[in-house]
């Protein structure tokens, strides 16, 4: 495998140039984790069964099918010279005493028919009794699972170095080098087709379950490690394949019958076990701290309740002052007490050396070493498990930090793979919060680190406090670099053969086959790679690059908010920090959403020498943000694709089809979608039904024919209408008398969907006056010219009875309208309410601070979460296995050439749901809704 990179790879990553229309990275349509609500912090039980199906799903396009000698050639990392042949080793005595057992084994029935214990036996066995290279085995594990992983996944085998290997049959997740599963023989539980012209990724039931299955295994492996590609095998019957995976897609072999030619198989093993750690996957800068390494005890020490330094965290709390001149002391694991000399003097401890480290610097800087209780008490919570802790190095500076469980992980094997820990900085022992994914790798495409050093001077907001950043050195995706290498091979192969052709074509006329003909034609496939895909769908892969960012904040969940008064007030904050980046800063977030917003808890001073507690609205994760182009013309698509939370992104954006950038109307739309889901969740409310109400207006979505998907008629006619409600019943927020009346957050609600109406109306106006009418001449060369706001109306699937409430394009000729008002003659003029921040902040500042005091009484949150035990995955699976379905048979024989499908006919799903079979032709039941059931 080479590593150098290809020329369109630049330090700055890949140059996409997006077609004109496209002024936003569209959301991939497949891309179901788009829609998982543990994005936005709500708490579901784990479900192998619906949460692999949502991998299977989310992932269609992502794989890459090639012979096995290729494979080896080019994908697998070449050997040093001093590592030893499998060959050399064994003679062909040997090998055939081997591989009698298969012999025997299949003399009795047929090899689709051995099971898949038998062939977890034999081979393992196999594998063990070559004594492959620096001790490595393979163990079985298909009956127990490890009692840390909470997917209780059980992958059948799986091989490991040295000493490491489990001995009580269940998968060791943290020292896995290579997992081995197995199934019968044939193609029922293949999930990859090797025949020319037909889609690699099988869409039929059994086979997609299997991907799904490989896909969870995948993922279970890089959430207990640190890894930028790891290898595995799929042993089916008789044959095998092998498959690499990483953050952008999978890289999998075709079929190689082992029994017929053994050395393929053991081979590839005697390879495998002879890379070091970097050439199988695993990342340098992550060291596994081992159990009673002094690493280990300090994170134990500073994970215990400190009454001197740990500060209660309610807002209003009163505490004393700091006093730089007392630092209070600190002390090691065993106790020694530790005090800086001098002033801003470092100091070494001794008792805490950490690997490569010669010694332990702590710093001193008189700065406050006290920690708010539930900062300790979650560092706690993540290293009291089982859960392997690692050392990690962050930043061109390698500072080093100690984090133990992830107290957030995405759902996604492909794509960013967010992880966040409550990490422990060695250099100042401080909590900090570390980030680690793998962000999009293209020119343009900025660090979310970069936006936060802009910040770093500007107090006159509350924003993250960057420590440290930078992308992981020599750590981007393989996988989509060398899909576009054998496209670049493909293109150079056919280019020759016509050029073959023509030569010896008999009429004249210039012949492309010359010299100067040739140097031409590999110019335009370099001139082509270089600028990336020219055209929607066209890029395969994305590209992405291992990236750390360190943040002094560590800040309490949203949900953590107790009043009425707190919500409104931390919405506001939120949006007076997107106010100040997009004004003075000229970046736009283009990411707000349930999950990045937070609280931050903070000490001001007090009314007396003391300090107070101050909960603080705190907007964060800045990686999606963008700088704001001067002119609208020159905003354009960065990246051929990108992440989101379609659950609170603005009708209007959505409905663009990604033809317009996101506006601060959108941003401020989604605020209010935010501070709605919170409200409903844990605000006194007249619903009835909160899970229903959050089914229909954020989890529901409609697929058009096109391919494109559109929010839920309840949030359309919220924004348009001012028509929030559930039932034909007006939303209103109690409070604890039972009495809506005077509530501050329904003033503020009102108000706002004011802004909102007005908006919509004008995108309306704007579309009618924009339509040509039938005695005006159309210029043909403007048809494909998006408008500024595009609605499509969906197909509503038939027989398909449904609580939600729809909207019939045929009566209202859009999505937008309900009236058969004419534009008027003049041009519509936008309203200038949503154009900046400025009047919204305006309506938060009047609900805040002029409602009466008596008026906020009775406004607290509930006992608990109305969302409890709430089940979304049935639904977005539901929706999503309407379109699968009929893709199948259109791409039953059609080789997979891009990432993204062509959507069939919307639907709209009930609360309980039955989900059609995904690998047959709809039934007449299936057509009326009554189809298999999860």
């Amino acid at each position: 495998m080479a590593s150098r990179l290809p020329r369109f790879v630049t330090v700055d990553g890949v140059l996409f140039r997006a077609p004109d229309h496209l002024k936003a990275s569209p959301l991939k349509a497949n891309a179901i984790n788009n829609y998982d609500p543990r994005k936005h912090g709500l708490e579901i039980s784990n479900s192998a069964k619906l949460d692999r199906k949502l991998q299977g799903d989310s992932s269609m396009g992502t794989s890459i099918l090639v012979d096995f000698e290729e494979f080896k050639r080019d994908v697998l990392p070449g050997l040093p010279a001093s590592a030893t042949k499998f060959g050399k080793r064994v003679s062909f005595q040997q090998k055939k005493k081997l591989f009698k057992t298969f012999a025997e084994a299949f003399e009795k029935e047929k090899p689709t028919d051995v099971s898949e214990t038998t062939l977890t036996e034999i081979i393992v066995g196999l594998i063990n009794s070559v004594n492959l290279p620096n001790g490595y085995k393979a163990t079985t594990s298909c009956y127990k699972a490890d009692h840390t992983d909470p997917t209780r996944s059980k992958v059948d085998a799986a091989l490991y170095a040295d000493d490491h290997a489990p001995k009580d049959g269940t998968p060791d997740w943290t020292q896995c080098r290579l997992y081995i599963e197995f199934k019968k023989g044939g193609t029922s539980y293949d999930p990859f087709d090797d025949r020319n012209g037909w889609n690699v990724e099988s869409m039929a039931a059994t086979r997609a379950q299997v991907r799904a299955q490989l896909i969870a295994y995948a993922w279970n492996v890089f959430l207990y490690q640190h890894r930028a590609f790891f290898f595995s095998l799929l042993i089916i019957g008789d044959c095998f394949r092998v498959l690499r995976w990483d953050r952008s897609g999978v890289i999998v072999s075709k079929k190689v019958n082992y029994v017929e030619d053994p050395e393929a198989l053991l081979g590839f093993l005697w390879h495998f076990v002879q890379l070091d750690d970097v050439t199988q996957g695993l990342d340098p800068t992550a060291k596994l701290i081992s159990e009673g390494s002094k690493a280990c005890e300090l994170m134990n020490h500073l994970a215990k309740p400190n009454p001197d330094l740990d500060m209660d965290d309610s807002e209003g709390t009163e505490v004393p002052a700091h006093d730089s001149r007392a630092n209070p002391a600190h002390t090691t694991p065993s106790g020694r007490t530790l005090r800086p000399r001098g002033k801003l003097e470092d100091f070494v401890d001794d008792e805490a050396p950490l690997y490569d480290l010669d010694s332990s610097l702590v710093e001193f800087d008189g700065a406050d070493r006290r920690v708010f209780k539930y900062i300790r008490n979650r560092f706690a919570e993540s290293i009291n498990t089982k859960w392997p802790r690692y050392k990690l190095k962050v930043g061109p500076d390698e500072r080093i930090y100690l984090v133990g469980k992830p107290i957030f992980r995405s759902s996604a094997m492909f794509g960013r793979a967010t992880r966040g820990y409550l990490a422990l900085d060695v250099k100042t022992r401080q909590f900090v919060f570390l980030k680690d994914s793998w962000r999009p790798f293209y020119v343009g495409v900025q660090p979310g680190g970069d936006y936060l050093e802009e910040f770093a001077q500007d107090t006159s907001f509350v924003h993250p406090t960057l420590v440290c950043h930078g992308d992981v050195k020599g750590q981007s995706t393989f996988t989509p670099i060398y899909e576009t290498r054998r496209r670049g091979a493909q293109r150079r192969k056919f280019s020759d053969m016509q050029r073959r052709n023509a030569s010896s074509a008999p009429q004249g006329g210039p012949v492309s086959g010359t010299k100067r003909g040739r140097d031409e034609d590999e110019e335009a496939h370099a001139r082509t790679d270089e600028q990336g895909p020219n055209r929607e769908g066209e890029a395969l892969f994305r590209h992405h690059i291992h990236y750390r960012i360190v943040v002094k904040e560590v800040c309490l969940p949203f949900e953590s908010f107790r009043t009425a008064e707190q919500l409104i007030r931390f919405t506001y904050e939120c949006i007076t920090a997107h106010s100040v980046a997009y004004s003075r800063y000229k970046i736009m977030h283009r990411d707000v959403s349930a999950g990045n917003v937070l609280i931050l808890p903070r000490l001001v001073p007090g009314p007396k020498r003391g300090n107070i507690v101050r909960w603080y609205g705190f907007l964060t994760d800045w990686e999606l943000a963008k700088p704001v182009a001067e002119r609208p013309s020159e905003d354009t698509a960065r990246q051929p694709e990108r992440t989101g939370t379609r659950q609170f992104m603005s009708v209007a954006y959505v409905v663009s089809d990604w033809s317009r950038p996101i506006e601060v109307a959108d941003e401020l739309e989604s605020f209010f979608h935010v501070m709605l889901f919170y409200a409903v969740r844990f605000l006194r409310n007249n619903l009835g039904n909160v899970g229903l109400f959050v089914l229909q207006y954020f989890d529901t979505f409609q697929s058009g024919k096109d391919g494109r998907r559109y929010c839920s008629p309840s949030k359309l006619a919220a924004v348009r209408d001012k028509r929030l409600e559930l039932y034909g019943i007006k939303l209103r927020f109690l409070k604890k008398s039972g009495s809506a009346t005077s509530h501050p957050l329904n003033t503020l609600v009102d108000a706002l969907m004011n802004l909102f109406e007005a908006r919509y109306k004008y995108l309306q106006d704007l579309i009618d006056y924009e339509q040509p009418t039938e005695d005006s001449p159309q210029d043909s060369s403007n048809e494909d010219e998006p408008l500024p706001w595009r609605p499509a109306p969906p197909v509503m699937a038939e027989d398909l009875e449904s609580d939600i409430e729809s909207v019939s394009p045929e009566a209202s000729g859009s999505l937008l309208a309900e009236s058969n008002d004419k534009a008027s003659d003049n041009k519509p003029e936008k309203p200038k309410s949503l154009d900046d921040h400025a009047e919204v902040l305006e309506l938060f500042r009047g609900v805040m601070w002029k409602t009466k005091s008596r008026d906020w009484v009775g406004t607290g949150v509930v006992p608990a979460d109305q969302l409890v035990n709430y089940e979304p995955r049935i639904l977005i699976l539901a929706m999503a296995g309407s379109t699968m379905q009929d893709r199948s048979s259109d791409f039953k024989r059609r080789k997979t050439q891009h990432g993204s499908f062509v959507s069939v006919d919307a639907v709209v799903v009930p609360a309980t749901v039955d989900v059609p079979s995904t690998h047959s032709k709809p039934s007449k039941a299936d057509k009326k809704g009554k189809g298999r059931r999860l």
